[in-house]
This record gives structure tokens, sequence and C-alpha cells, in this order.
């Protein structure tokens, strides 16, 4: 006997993932965290409670204020797997913002941590400044290049990057 949520799970993913296509599209190249997205805009007309619900608790997004939402870090990295998937282009662009990072504060990175401007890496790599912010935020050089990545200098979120003592080491 055929199982009859099958259809409602499947019908349910192939939403979330139309919706999420949009958030990333309206996205762009912009820094997630600045990348507010109204849900009630005409763009998102029709689409039902249930499915950002479904966005929700997948942590694919966040509620912001006045009842607009925010694509997580978690979700941007989900969107960037989505968008580039079977295709290296995405790996590469993360591989030239690490070598970036990595040029720009040179080999004495293991005697002192070393601030570096978002602007300069990202004219450095050649890439949009929220597209490194965004790989900055969602860790993407721990999780796709298996090395140890940067942070964010304190208070100065989405400006400068803190490079470690201990960055591009490999991670175990």
């Amino acid at each position: 006997m055929k199982n009859p949520t099958l259809p409602l799970k499947e019908e349910r993913m192939e939403k979330v993932n139309h919706v999420f296509k949009l958030l990333m599209e309206d996205v762009g190249e912009r820094w997630i965290k600045v990348a507010l997205i109204n849900p009630n805009s005409g763009r998102y007309r029709g689409i039902a409670v249930s499915t950002w619900a479904d966005l929700k608790s997948q942590h694919l997004i966040h509620d912001a204020n006045a009842g607009w939402v925010i694509l997580s870090d978690s979700g941007w990295e989900a969107g960037l797997r989505l968008a580039y998937r079977d295709n290296p282009e995405a790996l590469e662009k993360i591989e030239r913002i690490y070598k970036s990072i990595k040029s720009m504060s040179g080999e004495s990175s293991l005697d002192a941590v070393i601030p570096i401007r978002l602007g300069k890496v990202a004219s450095h790599s050649g890439l949009p400044a929220g597209f490194v912010a965004n790989v900055i935020e969602a860790r993407l050089i721990e999780s796709w290049l298996k090395k140890r990545g940067v942070s964010w200098v304190s208070g100065f979120e989405g400006r400068i990057i803190l490079v470690p003592l201990d960055f591009g080491l490999e991670l175990t």
C-alpha cells in the first residue's frame, strides 16, 4: 500500500525549495545579516504559513524585526550548495578567499593575531564583499576546506576580519 503522507512531504519540500531559491535570489551577493526579506511582499504572496514554518524549523531563516526574515548562516550555505550543485565554482571562490586572507596576513600570523578589513579581502580576491562576509559568517573555510578559519573582530562584524594565530591549519 502506498504511503499517503509521502506525496505531502514531497510537495512541501518542493514548496520549501521554491521559496528558498527566491530567498537566495533576493539576498544575492549581500551580507545575510543585512539582507532583510519581507515575506509579505508581492514576490512571496500566496506562500503558505506552513512553508515559512518549514524554513524556520530547518533553520534556514530567522525572524528579524517587524515581520521581516533573514537567511541563517546555515541557510546561506545550503543555498550556496543548491545553487552550485555539481559545480566547482563555489569551492573555487572559497579557496580564493582563503588564499587572499593567507597572503594578506603573511606567514607572520604565527606571531600575532591580525585584523584585516573585509573590503581589502574582497578587493584582493575579486569577489563581492557580501559574498566574502557570508563565507566568514557561515564558517565555510572550516566546513568546506577543513582548515581553521577566521572570525569577526568583536564590535566590527561585517567590517573587520580577525585572523587567528592558527589560521589555515588543518582541522582534525
